[in-house]
């Protein structure tokens, strides 16, 4: 299936199930949803973003030029009022690096951390194959990451 230009609605048209599948459903089928999830509990010093020792979650994804990026993970810093961050990096026919303006932040208040979830809008990629990876980083001392997800959602141009 291909992504297609949504069709103007007329007020008071009859659609029938012929017409709503191929316009509704076939459009949702045709760029699904990824999601990957690393469970593993890790940590990291670094203050730049960067793999943990299992990198990832990531997904690769046929996207046209927009998606939604879904981040999720526990995560915390060994000393209170610093930063853990999760962001991710694109490659493929889109290359990124992770950055500050896409990415959930936690800054630590309490010693087991706190499970965040983002979404984030991405309006500008290349349309083809690209892979969404996870990638973290801390504000100072030791941050700890887990229970990582990643969910990718394409979505069509603008009209």
């Amino acid at each position: 299936m291909t992504w297609a230009v949504p069709r103007t609605w007329v007020a008071g048209e009859v659609v029938d199930a012929t017409t709503m599948n191929a316009h509704v459903r076939d459009q949702l089928l045709a760029f699904p949803p990824s999601s990957a999830t690393v469970i593993a509990a890790e940590t990291s010093t670094s203050t730049s973003f960067t793999d943990l020792a299992t990198a990832g979650p990531a997904v690769t994804v046929d996207t046209l030029t927009q998606a939604t990026v879904i981040l999720s993970c526990r995560q915390s810093n060994s000393n209170a009022g610093n930063s853990a961050q999760m962001g991710y990096a694109v490659s493929g026919d889109t290359t990124t690096a992770a950055s500050d303006d896409e990415s959930v932040v936690a800054i630590s208040l309490v010693a087991n951390g706190i499970t965040l979830t983002s979404g984030i809008f991405r309006p500008v990629l290349t349309a083809g194959s690209n892979t969404f990876t996870s990638k973290y980083r801390c504000g100072a001392n030791t941050g700890s990451w887990s229970s990582r997800d990643i969910y990718v959602f394409p979505v069509g141009p603008e009209v």
